[in-house]
């Protein structure tokens, strides 16, 4: 699924028109990007909880510039345990 296909599903369940169901969804997702970015957990309920992951003291170097990596920050994505049964139930 893409953009586009949840745009197109989203608008058919609610009965929005699709840009105005596009733009609801960009706005969501820049949201969630930038609280996530800024280190806020954002917790969905009954879908998940996105939070960024602090990784620290690797000893890795960027291959291409040879600069070492001391700091990383992950993104983690932690489905909620009702989305997690309905995925397995399906399975």
């Amino acid at each position: 699924m893409n953009t586009t296909s949840l745009v197109n599903l989203t608008a058919e369940q609610t009965g929005q028109a699709k840009e105005e169901t596009e733009a609801t969804l960009k706005a969501a997702l820049n949201i969630i990007r930038g609280r996530v970015a800024s280190g806020k957990v954002v917790r969905l309920p009954d879908f998940g909880t996105f939070e960024a992951h602090h990784i620290s003291d690797r000893n890795e170097r960027n291959p291409q510039a040879g600069d070492p990596i001391d700091d990383v920050r992950v993104i983690r994505f932690l489905p909620a345990e009702s989305f997690r049964k309905e995925v397995n139930s399906r399975s």
